[in-house]
């Protein structure tokens, strides 16, 4: 590979949120203080509402005015792949969705929330605002009322935010924490259990992060559950399968279980295309599998940090190799650091 072309790998971001999986169909309840002027959202039933609780009414503080409005422009550049899936919301359907809900956050009469359900556009705009620079305070809000209104999507999203941060039992948090366990829990009725093997992953991730040989197990547990669900249940999808592969992968190395590690990246590496899981299984593989390097090096031109750079470490072996011409040492110095650069250390 010329190192022209190693310069325009690009690295993706990884977006913590969770998107719906499906459009659920219209349904304004009837007698609301408002009825807003939104296009037709969305094709799943309505969710389930959500027991009370004392703490949820002012989870965040508003932080907003109608001043922090995003004009229609910022929806009409931002409102598109890759923060939202082709063929869903339009930039007109997240202008007024925000334009609807600010004065009535503001406002906060009773029952202001029950407005809008289905919930399905405006989690997308607090997608595209928690993903973009400005306010993030309204995109939070956004979030909390949608957790208020038992909206999966918006649950699993605030939750995985806490986790991230290591905030999933601070006070703010605790009702994305209960409704992350009502999402974890048997299957019920409703659109809810659609997004269970999600909620058993992260469910899973959490335990594992606490890295006791209990709580592994706990975590494993969660993860196989997860892709039993999957494998189950009609139109189920499992948006972080990737992360709990990996996670497995970990939980089984910290057992001294290398072989149970590889099986569970192979089992899953073709299928899922993901470079993190193509690193993790070469990284496995013995250093005499001629496949080995070559998995590495597709991970990395892929854009895993990791693997480019091992192959930064590979291409400096190769450049200490004896009978070398000067001209051949030289290249692999620049291919070394390449990589690196592409793994965003410093060059060497």
């Amino acid at each position: 590979m010329s190192t022209k072309s190693l310069r325009r790998l690009i690295r993706l971001p990884l977006t913590l949120t969770l998107q719906p999986t499906n459009r659920p169909a219209p349904n304004i309840i009837p007698q609301s203080p408002r009825t807003p002027h939104l296009r037709p959202l969305s094709s799943t039933p309505r969710p389930a509402k959500a027991r009370p609780s004392a703490h949820r009414a002012n989870v965040v503080r508003i932080q907003f005015t109608e001043a922090d409005i995003p004009p229609l422009s910022f929806w009409e550049t931002h409102a598109k792949p890759p923060l939202i899936p082709a063929d869903t919301v339009t930039p007109e359907d997240c202008h007024a969705a925000c334009q609807d809900y600010v004065p009535l956050a503001l406002e906060n009469k009773p029952d202001w929330r029950r407005v809008f359900n289905p919930f399905f556009t405006l989690h997308y705009v607090a997608v595209i605002l928690l993903n973009t620079p400005g306010n993030t305070s309204l995109a939070l809000h956004i979030l909390h009322t949608g957790i208020a209104l038992n909206y999966a999507p918006s649950i699993l999203t605030v939750a995985r935010l806490a986790f991230k941060t290591n905030k999933l039992d601070d006070s703010r948090f605790v009702a994305a924490k209960e409704g992350l366990g009502r999402l974890s829990s048997p299957p019920r009725k409703g659109p809810g259990s659609l997004y269970r093997p999600d909620a058993l992953t992260l469910s899973g991730l959490a335990a594992s992060a606490l890295q006791t040989p209990k709580d592994d197990e706990r975590a494993l547990k969660f993860f196989e559950e997860a892709a039993s669900v999957y494998a189950s249940v009609p139109n189920a999808e499992w948006q972080w399968r990737t992360s709990a592969v990996l996670e497995q992968s970990k939980i089984r190395l910290r057992q001294k279980r290398p072989d149970l590690a590889r099986e569970v990246l192979e089992n899953n590496v073709r299928e899922l295309d993901n470079a993190e899981v193509l690193y993790a299984y070469a990284m496995l593989l013995p250093d005499s599998d001629p496949a080995r390097v070559r998995m590495i090096e597709r991970a990395a031109i892929s854009a895993s940090p990791g693997a480019a750079r091992e192959m930064g470490r590979i291409e400096l072996e190769r450049a200490s190799q004896p009978g070398l011409s000067e001209r051949d040492r030289r290249d692999r110095w620049v291919f070394a650091n390449e990589w690196f650069r592409i793994a965003g250390d410093k060059s060497i």
